[in-house]
């Protein structure tokens, strides 16, 4: 039995999928499956700090598929002809995506 890769998720121009990025939203390279287990990660973290007091394996999972979107996105910019090779625009993005959350965070925490 062999398994085939899996085949990326249809994009329409109506309604992209939440999470996507414009170059995601183009190209039609969007992975549901693995943003779901990120999600299902970022449960699990929640329930065991509400209700058990400690952290989860969740953690680990969610990192580690953070850094797979991470860098899938600088290797798809890279092998883009003409796109430059510097990761200062994707951190860029980044920071200004997890900005207003970072401060709601501490604002709260304070």
């Amino acid at each position: 039995m062999t398994l085939a890769p899996p085949r990326p998720a249809v994009v329409t121009a109506d309604k992209p999928p939440m999470g996507a990025s414009a170059a995601d939203r183009k190209s039609g390279f969007y992975r549901r499956d693995l943003d779901g287990l990120r999600g299902i990660a970022i449960a699990l973290v929640a329930v065991f700090h509400v209700w058990f007091g400690r952290v989860s394996g969740g953690v680990d999972v969610f990192l580690a598929l953070s850094g797979f979107f991470f860098g899938g996105r600088l290797l798809r910019t890279a092998l883009t002809s003409g796109a430059p090779l510097s990761p200062v625009p994707e951190i860029t993005r980044l920071g200004s995506r997890l900005l207003p959350a970072l401060v709601v965070v501490l604002a709260a925490a304070w």
